[in-house]
């Protein structure tokens, strides 16, 4: 997730339609273990028995965020690219910083 920080923040750097391929290409390649080991991760940090509700609830919430990002990201994008880039880059790596502090904290804390 970290590296889809990283590509995120390089798009308002590009000026060709072959790096934006490029940083796109990647950017799905990066994004697309988030979906793939979802469950995976989440049998690891759950108990099996309690697994259907945590996925339940997460998907819930992605769909939720699925529904409110969109509109909310024309109503940001409407002002500067630049400026709605970088906030959904800080947005990300912010994330990204909360989740490998929870894993920090549940490693060696528990």
């Amino acid at each position: 997730m970290a590296g889809c920080g990283v590509v995120t923040a390089l798009v308002p750097l590009l000026t060709s339609y072959e790096a934006l391929s490029v940083v796109s290409g990647a950017f799905g390649l990066l994004i697309a273990a988030n979906y793939s080991l979802t469950s995976i991760i989440l049998v690891e940090l759950i108990a099996i028995d309690r697994f259907t509700n945590a996925y339940g609830l997460l998907l819930l919430v992605q769909g939720v965020a699925n529904l409110i990002g969109p509109p909310l990201g024309g109503r940001l994008s409407s002002g500067s690219h630049i400026a709605f880039l970088l906030l959904s880059t800080s947005a990300g790596l912010a994330s990204d910083v909360s989740n490998y502090i929870s894993t920090w904290i549940s490693v060696y804390l528990y």
